[in-house]
């Protein structure tokens, strides 16, 4: 048998032995046969995690993922645009992540990203901005108050009547949604209050979408004075940050997806704040 990370696939008989553990989508009737695989179109399509995700051809089908990303985040209300980068680098990150492989260490119980967004249990139990653990980013479980619905704020900002918000599933696609743009938010704050350029907060929120691999802490670090800026367009010194050991290949990679997202979005009428791409063409380049 063959371990599909959601069920098990009997090579003899041509059959997956249980059923999807997604209950499908009603706006695609072929994903409620819960015994299919990827709508009965695996020349076309994968399905990497064992769920429903975006079903990319290869890792730079951007329109397959932008495709994805359009269905768990809105780009109009009520007819109208939403002018905020904070939603469309939301859908960006949810298009990058929605092809990743949910998995949870034995040995690191709640480490592994789950979901559409790739959050991990710890990550959601925690929180919000609040450590979670050993390269686990920051918490993203809000605070609920009498004045606020949900308070993503420090806790020393909120006031002392808070409670925590129920633990919520990663794997929902509301949530994975939610997540993300906390996720996002939490080190793009931080960068505005360093005083970021738009195009320093682009690549920020391009690393931040990748969880625990960029947090509130880096902005904080890469913030410090003295820091020189080395293009016209940003004020941190971004270039030898991703050179970095450990960072040359990811972090490069994870810019790559997150700029073919979003320059698909743009592309379909997303909001999108002035960026250089020169810069981030620049920074692409580093490690591969």
């Amino acid at each position: 048998m063959l371990y599909l990370r959601a069920r098990y696939y009997s090579p003899d008989s041509g059959r997956f032995l249980t059923k999807d553990s997604w209950l499908g989508d009603y706006n695609m009737p072929m994903s409620l046969n819960l015994w299919n695989y990827v709508q009965s179109n695996p020349v076309n399509y994968t399905d990497p995690t064992g769920h429903d995700r975006c079903w990319a051809k290869n890792e730079f089908d951007y329109v397959t993922r932008t495709d994805f990303a359009e269905g768990l985040v809105d780009r109009d209300v009520d007819g109208h645009i939403i002018r905020d980068y904070l939603n469309t680098y939301t859908a960006g990150g949810i298009g990058v992540q929605c092809y990743g492989t949910d998995f949870n260490n034995p040995f690191r119980p709640g480490e592994g990203g789950e979901g559409p967004g790739q959050v991990s249990d710890k990550q959601k139990d925690t929180p919000y901005g609040q450590p979670a653990g050993d390269n686990n980013g920051d918490g993203l479980r809000c605070y609920v108050t009498h004045r606020y619905d949900c308070a993503c704020l420090d806790k020393k900002s909120i006031p002392d009547d808070y409670k925590l918000e129920p633990k919520h599933n990663q794997k929902d696609n509301t949530w994975a949604a939610v997540y993300m743009k906390r996720r996002i938010k939490l080190v793009t704050d931080k960068c505005e209050e360093a005083g970021c350029t738009s195009t320093d907060i682009f690549i920020a929120a391009a690393l931040a979408q990748n969880g625990p691999g960029f947090t509130k802490q880096n902005i904080h670090d890469l913030t410090l004075p003295g820091l020189r800026k080395y293009e016209d367009d940003v004020t941190i010194n971004w270039k030898d940050y991703f050179r970095l050991p450990n960072n040359a290949d990811d972090t490069s990679d994870q810019l790559i997806l997150f700029t073919g997202v979003i320059k698909e979005l743009e592309k379909r009428g997303w909001y999108l704040p002035y960026v250089n791409w020169n810069t981030i063409n620049d920074l692409s380049r580093i490690g591969n």
